[in-house]
């Protein structure tokens, strides 16, 4: 697929007030609008984190969920999907600074927020790719639980979070 050559494809844009018209050509300028580019940026960015961001330890796939009643909120201001991965990366970062108990250590993540769907359907949610410990003084320490889900609604409390 060559992106951005009118025989390839292309849209006719029109302004309703003035009636100028032109054709724009399907470009994948825009995220998802070319599969075939989106599978390219998709690799190229795996590669680059793989090389270039990733340490060679264990990680841990965290998806972070928004219950469906408040999923309008964040359809409508998308401010509050910030948010929510900042909200999301401090209960991690708490939950691994807690399971290893040793001073001067960092968690680290990479966080990627999804939103899927239109009007009815709109999911949005965060997919977070994180070390399974810390790191302190170029040394890795793994994480002592097995399971996030043994991190209880009291440690959230003590992250701050008293409404989860």
């Amino acid at each position: 697929f060559d992106c951005g050559i009118l025989a390839n494809g292309f849209a006719r844009v029109r302004c309703p007030n003035c009636k100028h018209e032109y054709l724009l050509a399907f470009s994948c300028k825009r995220r998802h609008f070319c599969p075939s580019c989106h599978a390219k940026r998709v690799a190229a960015f795996g590669e680059f984190a793989c090389s270039n961001v990733l340490k060679n330890v264990p990680h841990r796939h965290f998806v972070f969920s928004i219950p469906k009643i408040i999923r309008i909120y964040f359809l409508f201001n998308r401010a509050l999907l910030k948010d929510l991965a900042k909200i999301a990366w401090e209960v991690l970062s708490c939950y691994y600074k807690n399971s290893v108990s040793k001073e001067g250590t960092t968690p680290a993540a990479i966080c990627s927020i999804q939103t899927f769907g239109d009007m009815l359907g709109f999911n949005p949610h965060l997919h977070i790719l994180a070390a399974d410990g810390v790191f302190g003084n170029s040394i890795f320490y793994a994480s002592a639980a097995d399971s996030f889900d043994d991190y209880g609604r009291n440690d959230y409390m003590d992250c701050g979070y008293e409404d989860f």
